[in-house]
């Protein structure tokens, strides 16, 4: 009897044990489980992320510069470009009675104590500006944005791109990818910028030197 009892309480104690131990089990093989699955979707979600940069590596970069300005040296246009003749005040309000003029005084910065004029004439969205002196007037430069202000050549704001080419043969094959053609002197101290938008000359800027 004594035998059997001994034997009987240890068999007792290893199936008490063994089931202590499968209590345990399920919530560490769960655990375990969690973290495995969890490192998964970490790896694929860096996978992922990897394969996006990547693409985005391989595009090309989209190009946003812009054509140069095209430059013709033309001396005997520049000396007289505009279709009413001679750029002075006095000429452009001839010219064009609807004109409005502003005078502003301007101290003379070589000359102490010399007061000189600044002027401002405009001409609907179109601007241009003097500097006088005591005796001389001097073009500062403007700007064109009215068809009704004309250079020779019956050139004017809203001509085509292939109308301006027309008229100097020398930009022909030449200026065909510009949207800005400059022509002037050789010095580029002064000149005439046409700009073009979608092949349509929408300004015209007069670029004169001054100091």
């Amino acid at each position: 009897m004594i035998f059997n009892r001994i034997h009987f309480e240890i068999l007792f104690l290893l199936i008490l044990v063994s089931a202590c131990g499968n209590e345990n089990a399920p919530d560490k093989v769960t655990i375990d489980a969690e973290e495995r699955t969890t490192d998964i979707f970490q790896e694929e979600e860096v996978e992922l992320s990897g394969e996006k940069i990547k693409n985005d590596d391989e595009q090309e970069p989209v190009s946003t510069s812009v054509p140069a300005p095209f430059y013709l040296v033309d001396t005997s246009f520049i000396q007289d470009p505009y279709a009413f003749g001679e750029m002075s005040g006095d000429n452009l309000l001839t010219s064009f009675p609807d004109a409005s003029i502003v005078r502003k005084t301007v101290e003379n910065p070589y000359t102490e104590g010399q007061v000189d004029t600044s002027i401002t004439i405009s001409i609907g969205r179109s601007v241009f500006g003097f500097y006088r002196l005591k005796e001389d007037e001097f073009f500062t430069g403007g700007v064109i944005n009215d068809s009704e202000i004309k250079l020779k050549y019956d050139i004017a704001v809203g001509m085509s791109f292939k109308s301006l080419l027309s008229k100097f043969p020398a930009l022909q094959n030449e200026a065909e990818t510009s949207t800005i053609i400059q022509i002037g002197l050789l010095e580029r101290t002064d000149y005439i910028e046409f700009v073009f938008e979608a092949n349509t000359l929408t300004q015209i800027g007069c670029i004169a030197y001054f100091d």
